[in-house]
C-alpha cells in the first residue's frame, strides 16, 4: 500500500500545460492554456469564496482531473518534452512527493524532492514567506533577497546580513490582490544569534520610516535550524525592506584550522525568479582562492547574482 503526499502548484501546472496543450472545462465552459491558467484558477475558486462552499476544492478537481487525462495520453514524440518538465519541476520545488513506509522515499529526500529542509552542517538559509491575508496579493508582490556574510575581526567569526526587499506592484486594493499581510521566517543554522533586526516602510510618494523590531523578532526551532520569525502588511505600490542581522555559528569560524565556507541556500516550493545575492568578505589575513559557483571574485571579496528557482550551494576555500 502506498500512503503519502504530493504537492503540485500553479507553476507546474503552467509547465504541464505547455506540453499537452490547452484543456477544455465543458463544465465551466472555459479554455484553460499555460498563458491563464493562473487567473482563471484564482477566478474560479476564490472570487465571492463563502466560508464552507466547495467551488475551489470543485474547479481544482476538475482540472487535475482533466490534466492528468492529457498527461497520460501524451504521444510517444512528446514524452521527451514531458519528462524534461517534470525533472524541472522537482528540480524548481514545484512539484513535491512524500511517501511513507517506501524504499523511494529515501531517493525523494536525498534529491531535496519530499518537501523536507535539507540538513547540512555548513551555513544554511531558507526564507519562508506566508500570505495570512486571505487575498493572493503575494502574486503582486516581487521579492528580492540579499545576504552578506562578512568578518571584521581577527577571530573569524563569520555576521551575515540579510536584506529581503518586497515591492507590491498591485496597483490598487481590486481582487484578487490587496494588501498583502506576511509572516516570514528566516531560518539560519542552529547555533546562530539575531544581533539586529529593521523593517523600512516606503510609501508610493516616497516617503519611508525605519523601525527597529529586535524586541519584537520571534526566535523559534524550526527542525534543526534557528527561525527568526515577524510579519508585516504590504499595501498597493508601496515597499517595505526586512533587515535580519546574526552572527554565524562560532564553529563555522574561519581559523588557521578551517579555510573554508560553505552555503546551502533553499528555495521556498512555489516561488519563481525572486533575485538573489550573495557577497562574501573574508577576515583580515585571508584570501579567496577558490569558489565553486560563477561570480564576481577577487582576493577581498567574492559576489554572486542570480534568481533563486533551485537550491543553491556554494563553497569558497580561501587561505
Amino acid at each position: 500500500k502506498l500512503s503519502g503526499v504530493i504537492g503540485i502548484d500553479l507553476y507546474m501546472t503552467q509547465y504541464l500545460l505547455k506540453v499537452t496543450g490547452p484543456i477544455f472545462l465543458t463544465a465551466y465552459n472555459e479554455e484553460i492554456t499555460a498563458d491563464n491558467v493562473y487567473e482563471k484558477a484564482q477566478f474560479r475558486s476564490e472570487f465571492n469564496y463563502v466560508e464552507g462552499s466547495t467551488q475551489k476544492r470543485q474547479f481544482l478537481s476538475v482540472l487535475g482531473g482533466k490534466l492528468l487525462e492529457k498527461v497520460f495520453a501524451t504521444p510517444k514524440d512528446r514524452m521527451p518534452n514531458l519528462l524534461a518538465e517534470l525533472y524541472k519541476s522537482f528540480k524548481e520545488r514545484h512539484f513535491l512527493i512524500y511517501l511513507e513506509n517506501n524504499t523511494f522515499a529515501a531517493t525523494l529526500e536525498k534529491e531535496g524532492w519530499d518537501g523536507g529542509l535539507v540538513q547540512t552542517s555548513g551555513d544554511y538559509l531558507n526564507v519562508v514567506n506566508s500570505n495570512l491575508g486571505g487575498t493572493k496579493a503575494n502574486y503582486y508582490v516581487k521579492n528580492t533577497l540579499d545576504y552578506k556574510v562578512s568578518s571584521k575581526t581577527r577571530d573569524g567569526l563569520l555576521r551575515g546580513e540579510l536584506t529581503l526587499t518586497y515591492k507590491h506592484t498591485g496597483q490598487s486594493d481590486a481582487w484578487p490582490g490587496g494588501s498583502y499581510t506576511d509572516y516570514v521566517r528566516v531560518l539560519t543554522q542552529t547555533g546562530s544569534k539575531l544581533t539586529g533586526a529593521k523593517l523600512t516602510y516606503t510609501k508610493a510618494d516616497g516617503t519611508s520610516q525605519t523601525t527597529d523590531i529586535l524586541e519584537k523578532m520571534v526566535i523559534a526551532k524550526v527542525d534543526n535550524y534557528n527561525s527568526f520569525e515577524t510579519d508585516f502588511k504590504l499595501e498597493p505600490k508601496d515597499t517595505v525592506i526586512l533587515k535580519v542581522g546574526y552572527d554565524v555559528p562560532t564553529n563555522l569560524s574561519l581559523t588557521a584550522d578551517n579555510k573554508y565556507y560553505s552555503l546551502y541556500w533553499q528555495k521556498q516550493p512555489g516561488t519563481q525568479d525572486d533575485g538573489v545575492s550573495f557577497s562574501f568578505v573574508p577576515p583580515l589575513g585571508l584570501k579567496i582562492t577558490q569558489t565553486s559557483v560563477n561570480g564576481t571574485y577577487t582576493n577581498d571579496a567574492f559576489e554572486y547574482n542570480n534568481l533563486l528557482n533551485t537550491d543553491k550551494q556554494m563553497h569558497l576555500k580561501l587561505d
